[in-house]
């Protein structure tokens, strides 16, 4: 036990110093641990942001799918982190944890609003379809409103599960063995996506901004307009990010068995 918690605190100490000197200092995975090495010309990357982008109103992004494709590419090698204002924002850290046998029962959501997408009859739970041109919708149209004929709202359905972290073992599991990687915050529900593309949203409900997120499957990238920002996150990778005060969401690629699970404060 005391071994355990000793690593711990080297991983938590080694991203704080990755965070702080990232110029001069790489990450190096160990056994059972993070450390570093003191290197001049590291392969860390540090990447100043500055809001724009070019967004009038980011509201009017709510729901839509991204239709850029960004030249300047990160590494799919290098690990990076992201400032604003010169405060840490989010960091990415490859090739640092494998999901292995990933089994999980999803179920099909339909109260999941601007990430599920604008509504589509198609997409719309099949008793909802034949009512389609009754239905009145959101002002982002990723939701319908109740009426006194319809008294629920819905939006377009995905598969999706979320909860306290505790509640499903495999993913307290996942969450105990990655939780050391984020020195932004503490987490305490998840979400889990299967063969998800998201639109873009904001993760306004959750209670602070990091969440720590992890992919089995993925051949997305995370787009961030206001900040003209794509990672290109992969299986494996860790990234922590401040998800709640930016707009985001993924850009198209090839889905087939994609998980994305989110861990947050909530």
């Amino acid at each position: 036990m005391f071994s355990e918690t000793r690593n711990e605190d080297r991983t938590r100490r080694a991203i704080e110093l990755f965070l702080k000197y990232p110029e001069y200092l790489l990450l190096k995975k160990k056994k059972n641990y993070l450390g570093i090495i003191l290197r001049e010309n590291t392969k860390n990357r540090l990447i100043e942001l500055e809001k724009g982008g070019g967004l009038i109103n980011k509201d009017s992004l709510n729901g839509l799918y991204p239709n850029v494709d960004l030249e300047n590419k990160l590494d799919i090698k290098l690990n990076y982190i992201f400032k604003l204002d010169g405060k840490v924002i989010g960091y990415l850290i490859r090739d640092l944890y494998e999901i292995k046998d990933f089994k999980i029962s999803m179920k099909e959501n339909q109260n999941s609003g601007d990430i599920a997408g604008k509504i589509e009859k198609n997409k719309l739970q099949k008793c909802a379809r034949k009512y389609f041109d009754e239905l009145i919708f959101t002002k982002n149209r990723t939701r319908t409103k109740r009426t006194d004929k319809h008294k629920f709202e819905m939006s377009n359905t995905i598969k999706r599960i979320s909860g306290k972290i505790e509640s499903k073992e495999i993913i307290e599991n996942i969450y105990n063995d990655i939780k050391n990687y984020n020195v932004l915050g503490s987490c305490n529900y998840y979400t889990c996506n299967k063969d998800l593309q998201s639109a873009y949203h904001v993760d306004r409900k959750n209670k602070t901004p990091y969440v720590i997120l992890v992919t089995k499957n993925n051949n997305l990238d995370l787009h961030i307009p206001e900040l003209e920002l794509e990672i290109n996150n992969r299986d494996n990778d860790i990234l922590v990010f401040d998800l709640k005060n930016w707009m985001h969401a993924n850009t198209t690629g090839e889905i087939n068995n994609r998980y994305s699970i989110v861990y947050f404060d909530k």
